[in-house]
């Protein structure tokens, strides 16, 4: 049933973020909408993406509502705040991850492969969730053929 799940190490990483809270319904638009200004702030700057855009979910359950969600792009280095978007860094740290395969509508089923995963071998999450658009809607027109990472911060058996 270890359907491609990988632990790793997460690199410290730069990013340029929209912060906002969000209900399982009206997430994508959320997304949608911070990753244009994101994006356009980028482009107004000169600079250009080091990395898949993702999205940092905040929050310790996920839940219908009141989820704490942050629209990232890694960038080369920490940037100036612009308005609403920060720059930022984020620490590294070991992490649990599977990718995804398909349509955003079952992407819960991967979490929840995930999450068992996590249990049964003996790790914890660390409540700190990342959804990494390795292929999505921009690069493709077929939900079939999205492929998400989905990425969770651990901590080792007994630490």
């Amino acid at each position: 049933m270890d359907r491609g799940i990988t632990i790793k190490e997460q690199n410290y990483q730069p990013i340029l973020c929209a912060r906002f809270k969000a209900t399982l319904s009206d997430i994508g638009e959320n997304l949608g909408s911070a990753y244009s200004d994101i994006f356009s702030s980028l482009s107004k700057r000169g600079e250009f993406p080091s990395g898949p855009p993702f999205a940092l979910y905040l929050t310790e359950e996920f839940e219908e509502r009141d989820l704490n969600v942050e629209a990232c792009v890694p960038t080369a280095g920490i940037l100036p705040d612009d308005g609403e978007l920060k720059g930022k860094g984020l620490s590294g740290g070991l992490s649990a991850s599977i990718v995804h395969m398909g349509a955003y509508d079952t992407i819960g089923d991967s979490y929840k492969e995930l999450i068992t995963w996590i249990g049964s071998h003996g790790f914890k999450s660390r409540g700190e969730w990342r959804e990494i658009y390795l292929v999505g809607p921009s690069d493709v027109s077929d939900p079939g053929d999205y492929r998400t990472e989905i990425v969770c911060r651990i901590t080792k058996p007994g630490a």
